[in-house]
């Protein structure tokens, strides 16, 4: 199973062993349990992408602040266990939240907000 971020589509859709989810797409929920994530927020990131280092000392702070647990996954040095878990995002920062996914840059309250 292959899941594929970006803005491909506006609600996401499937195409074979391939689920495309788009910023705010959802993941089938059941997928989501399959593979371990359905009560996690992923984050997708690499050091290379300036968008990501916005984001990541945004969530950090989050993190910290409040009781959340994070599942960083470094697309550059730990692109097998993204692959392992049969995600790979194709437009990063890629965050999953409750199987939703949305991608790049968001302030704090932002985020604070899509975790309810």
């Amino acid at each position: 199973m292959l899941i594929v971020s970006g803005c491909t589509t506006s609600n996401g859709g499937t195409e074979g062993n391939v689920i495309v989810i788009s910023d705010g797409g959802t993941v089938d929920t059941a997928i989501c349990q399959q593979k371990g994530i359905a009560d996690k927020i992923v984050v997708f990131h690499s050091p290379t992408c300036p968008a990501c280092r916005q984001t990541l000392p945004v969530l950090e702070e989050i993190e910290a602040e409040y009781d959340y647990d994070f599942m960083f996954i470094d697309l550059s040095t730990e692109r097998d266990a993204a692959e392992e878990l049969g995600i790979m995002p194709t437009h990063i920062p890629t965050i999953l939240i409750k199987c939703k996914a949305y991608t790049g840059f968001r302030e704090k309250s932002e985020f604070l907000s899509l975790m309810g």
